[in-house]
């Protein structure tokens, strides 16, 4: 059976963190739930680093407090040559510096549409959201491998679906072209 892991950024300082949130986030819940937000937003938003995280390296991957899946152009690149069987939409960004000059630009949010079924609650970890049922911070995940879709190599999961899962096949693509990410199997600590 294949197995999926959480596409996650490297737990490294020297990379750069967005970690302040932006004044104007109206429908910007929807890319961190899978939710589409075409034709809600229109213009090339600013992301700045946060002072507090003081790492100037920007990682394939960027943390960031939004719960989106944040990447450069390179990441998005692979992910929209190698994804199979999901829909999803890209909205690109300008990542500015601690000095506010652009230090990327573009830079993507992947939001992956939907969310499937597959992960057990009673073996995952996290904080609930009172008003979903799902987890908008995850400790761990356990996904059930019976559930998993075979025609999806990148996916969400309904108790937490601000996680983007990728395959084996498409983590070995990215790994095989030095992305900068950490991936997290089912079951471990995140």
């Amino acid at each position: 059976m294949s197995t999926f892991s959480l596409l996650s950024p490297p737990a490294d300082p020297k990379y750069c963190a967005l970690l302040e949130i932006a004044k104007d986030t109206s429908y910007m819940e929807l890319p961190a739930r899978g939710e589409s937000i075409a034709g809600k937003l229109t213009d090339v938003r600013d992301y700045r680093m946060s002072a507090s995280a003081p790492g100037l390296q920007i990682a394939d991957v960027i943390k960031n407090a939004y719960g989106f899946l944040m990447v450069t152009e390179k990441l998005k690149t692979l992910i929209e040559g190698h994804a199979k069987g999901a829909t999803i939409e890209y909205l690109a960004f300008r990542l500015l510096n601690h000095k506010n000059r652009v230090a990327a630009d573009p830079c993507f949010i992947v939001n992956v549409l939907g969310r499937i079924d597959c992960a057990d609650k009673a073996q995952s970890k996290g904080v609930e959201d009172a008003e979903y049922g799902e987890y908008y911070i995850a400790r761990k995940i356990s996904l059930i491998d019976a559930k998993l879709p075979p025609h999806q190599n990148i996916m969400r999961t309904t108790l937490f679906p601000g996680g983007v899962w990728v395959r084996d096949d498409l983590r070995k693509i990215l790994e095989d072209h030095g992305v900068q990410a950490r991936f997290v199997a089912s079951g471990e600590r995140i």
